[in-house]
């Protein structure tokens, strides 16, 4: 063997004996020996890391496939592990086997080497997977769990029954309160951050730790996936490396676990896949880990490449000439020494190429260097003791400084500011109307003002009657110089503060009481944030409070958007349910996107939306009276929509294009951003209306359309040759809501068509006369005028719908009742069902397999020019239960 090694090879050896036993700051990249020796090379190194008098002079391992468990014989049933035996085990066992190798070569004094995170992995891979329910199949992997898990003196975790009735009583009553504590201690724990990554690593990324581990079990589906198997144990074992090498500043061990972990492959070939496949997973899980938390994995992989390199290995010299040792040894100094963030995670390192034989002799008479020195040494032994007292005296100090002058100002300097005002001139937070306002100074804030202080009452006035608290999150503002001039946000919270006075003042044994807050994200959700924003974020805001404020809903949203999509996405991960009010684009709720599992919603989606917009535009008598000479056939639908709108506006185009015929659609955009202007898609318009005597029909946001349609009335194209230009909206701007016969007569060039979703002008026996007479009398009677209408009758269904969901749990869990319970009552059975759930928009069925209503009923109703509202069209629910004939028409 040495005669194929050249002699200055040693001074690789060297090399990694130095990082070896001087373990460096940066992370340390996988090393793969290539060409003629480089196998003899790395089998010779193997005994290098063992010290023949002293025992090991690091921990190491080589990655040799464990033994087969010894078949379990027909007689002895109480060891065999219920259902089939796992055919992975013996590849799932290979890190296991490297973690064990690693715990019995740890050196001499540097104490034993502990492997929770590894240890919880294969606890999971090898539990019997539980039936039954969701949360009984997640409690019974937690009970296993625990069960496998010991304390401190080595008895299981359950030992507490074992010789209780030898303890003194207090004893015995302080061991009953352990037993009872314990496993839900341990459940948190499992649902912790430490094992938070277990769930990202997973196919469905977001489920939590147990939710995952279900699906990892003995017969779980994703038992079968041997690289996630592998990288999962892989990461465990990586993490674990990490806390041990770092023990706290006043350990003994500090100094003594200076030293890197080896693993040693051997040869990387097609021959030998195990080595492959671990080297695979270790590149790929080591960009992911290294410096995640400033740490990097102590860890050092040596190997011999033979045949062609796996992805992300990088070559640390060029393969074209060959190398001295030297040469090779001054390069490989250099990676050791590189700062963060390594090009690769893994090299070719080859070996020198001629010179004599001669290395075994060396590696025989050159032992390593040895380990640091142990503690008790000299300097080492001083300069901990003084650690230790500088310790003990710097806690004296802190102590009473803290309690009583630090820790009150620190409170004042780092209490959240929940409500912060932003460059646009909006206030963003989250607030219960009376720890801090969203309320812009001035005429623009007053509504928002009143409103708030309405919501501060109805919540003082709780007291300390059993509540919950929901969250309404909608934009409750707008941005300067956005040109908005509609707030959805506003009219949804009268609602929700109605409902939330009704709820509030009903009784009931399994009844709680509404706590509301008040949550404004800005203009367009703007300040939504996520965990990257440096702006505020309103999102984690809710999430902050969510513990302490015992949220278990939201409520709200108001706004199909790409930005509300996320909230609700982040909302969802933390279990918390979201119903929505006033939402319709698609894929607020995708089937296929399980991070809306948790949402739902009370209107109709755009598709329903569109058809019915479409079927009113192509026979509609009214409008044929509105485009005389107009071509035969169906009159052109000049189409105005918001292109960087995509989550709504563009969605709902889209729909009723296909619904209506691209043959007879006009498209104009009109950008709700800073694109085209209200004048640009305003001179379009009336162009077209001009050329085509069509139909105006406006698909984009209502909050944009109060200026387009002052830009129309200036267009000479839209005042000449006809007296009205039909214009048919999928929701009227705030001005026309408060105040129809003066916006009609502000506007008096359109004849106004909206499709609501409110049951506002259905038959008088249905849920919304009841609430439109409620809302009138409670407004009325705190002295404002505000009007009902279908934004408020969403967010008032919404809330009334979380409170009568929140109450069904508190009857089955008592005072626990949390987020995730009501998530689960509104999941299944949820509410309407085979009934009907009477809201002030109709009726509702909401549940897992229904997370917006079925068949929700949608009309088309005309405006007369003294504001007075007709219903044109009716379809839905409502219009094959109580429809009227004459007012009914087909549902498209």
């Amino acid at each position: 063997m040495s005669a194929r090694l050249p002699l200055e090879t040693h001074r690789v050896a060297e090399e990694i004996d130095g990082v070896l036993v001087e373990r460096p700051r940066t992370r340390l990249p996988a090393i793969l020996m290539t060409g003629e020796g480089a196998a003899a090379f790395v089998a010779l190194y193997l005994d290098r890391p063992v010290d023949g008098s002293h025992g090991a002079l690091v921990p190491y391992s080589d990655l040799e496939p464990p033994e087969p468990p010894e078949p379990v014989e027909p007689d002895e049933p109480e060891n065999t592990p219920s259902g089939p035996p796992a055919p992975d085990q013996p590849y799932i066992d290979l890190v296991g086997a490297i973690a064990r190798r690693f715990q019995t070569s740890m050196p001499k004094g540097s104490g034993s080497l502990r492997l929770p995170t590894v240890r919880a992995i294969e606890s999971v891979l090898n539990a019997p997977t539980p039936s039954g329910l969701l949360e009984d199949r997640e409690r019974e992997l937690r009970d296993h769990l625990f069960t496998m898990r010991r304390q401190p003196l080595g008895r299981p975790a359950d030992a507490h029954v074992q010789g209780v009735a030898d303890l003194h009583w207090t004893a015995r009553v302080v061991a009953f309160a352990g037993s009872l504590l314990a496993r839900p201690l341990y459940g948190l724990r499992l649902r912790g951050r430490s094992l938070r990554w277990v769930g990202a690593l997973s196919p469905d990324a977001g489920q939590g730790f147990l939710r995952t581990a279900l699906r990892l079990t003995r017969n779980g589906d994703l038992r079968v996936n041997h690289d996630l198997v592998q990288r999962l144990l892989l990461t465990a074992l990586i993490r674990d490396l990490k806390k041990a090498v770092r023990p706290n500043p006043f350990s003994v061990r500090r100094n003594r676990r200076r030293w890197s972990f080896l693993l040693v492959l051997g040869e990387v070939t097609d021959a030998r896949p195990h080595a492959v496949g671990l080297l695979r997973n270790y590149i790929e899980i080591l960009d992911a880990e290294s410096g995640k938390d400033g740490k990097h994995p102590p860890l050092l992989l040596l190997g011999a490449l033979d045949g062609p390199a796996p992805p992300g290995v990088r070559r640390l010299l060029p393969a074209s000439a060959p190398h001295t040792g030297e040469e090779i040894a001054r390069r490989l100094n250099d990676l050791f020494l590189a700062p963060r963030g390594l090009p690769a995670a893994a090299y070719e390192v080859p070996m020198p190429s001629g010179g004599e034989g001669g290395l075994e002799e060396w590696l025989a008479n050159n032992p390593p260097p040895a380990r640091p020195p142990r503690f008790w040494d000299g300097a080492r032994r001083r300069a901990y003791l003084w650690r230790l007292v500088a310790g003990v005296a710097a806690v004296a100090v802190a102590v009473p400084t803290w309690t009583y002058a630090l820790g009150p100002l620190y409170e004042r300097l780092t209490t959240e500011p929940w409500c912060a005002k932003v460059a646009d001139g909006q206030i963003v937070g989250v607030t219960d109307g009376l720890e801090c306002s969203l309320a812009v100074p001035g005429p623009d804030g007053r509504e928002l003002r009143e409103l708030e202080k309405l919501t501060g009452q109805n919540n003082r006035a709780i007291g300390d009657a059993p509540s919950r608290t929901v969250v309404f999150y909608a934009p409750v503002s707008a941005r300067d110089g956005a040109g908005n001039t509609t707030l959805n946000g506003i009219h949804s919270l009268r609602g929700a503060i109605h409902a939330q006075q009704r709820i509030n003042g009903t009784t009931g044994k399994d009844h709680l009481k509404v706590r509301l807050l008040i949550a404004n994200p800005g203009d367009g959700f703007a300040y939504a944030g996520s965990a990257a924003d440096k702006t505020p974020d309103v999102t984690g805001m809710i999430l902050k409070r969510a513990a302490k404020d015992r949220i278990v809903a939201v409520i709200g949203i108001t706004q199909s958007r790409e930005t509300s999509l996320a909230a609700i996405r982040r909302l969802g991960r933390e279990k918390i349910p979201v119903v929505a009010s006033s939402t319709t684009g698609s894929a607020m709720v995708d089937p296929d996107d399980p991070a809306l599992l948790r949402y739902f919603q009370v209107s109709p989606t755009n598709a329903s939306i569109a058809a019915v917009m479409a079927a009113f535009v192509k026979d509609s008598a009214q409008v044929k009276a509105l485009v005389k000479g107009a071509p035969d056939g169906p009159p052109t639908a000049i189409l105005v929509y918001h292109p960087d709108d995509p989550v709504f506006s563009a969605d709902l185009a889209h729909k009723f294009e296909d619904a209506y015929g691209t043959a007879n659609t006009s498209l104009v955009a009109y950008s709700e951003g800073d694109g085209i202007s209200a004048s640009d898609a305003a001179k379009r318009i009336c162009e077209n209306v001009a050329i085509t005597r069509g139909v105006v029909v406006y698909v984009g946001r209502a909050a944009r359309q109060e200026d387009l349609l002052n830009r129309m009335s200036k267009e000479h194209n839209c005042r000449k040759d006809r007296p009205v230009i039909p214009l048919l909206v999928e929701a009227p701007t705030s001005g026309f809501l408060n105040d129809p016969a003066a916006w009609m007569k502000r506007h008096s060039f359109v004849s106004l068509f909206s499709t609501p979703f409110d049951a506002s002008l259905a038959d008088e026996n249905d849920g919304y006369t009841e609430f439109e007479d409620e809302f009138t009398e409670y407004f009325d009677g705190k002295g404002f005028a505000y009007r009902p209408n279908s934004d408020a009758a969403g967010a008032y269904d919404a809330l009334d719908i979380v409170s009568h969901v929140t109450d069904v749990a508190y009857g089955i869990t008592g005072d626990a009742v949390s987020a995730d319970h009501v998530f689960f009552v509104l999941n299944d059975p949820g509410v309407g069902g085979t009934g009907e759930w009477r809201g002030a928009t109709g009726p509702i069925t909401l549940n897992g397999a229904n997370r917006y209503p079925p068949d929700k009923e949608i009309y088309v109703i005309g405006t007369g020019a003294d504001g007075e509202n007709t219903v044109l069209l009716r379809c839905g629910h409502l219009a094959r239960t109580w429809g009227r004939p004459e007012a009914v028409h087909a549902c498209p």
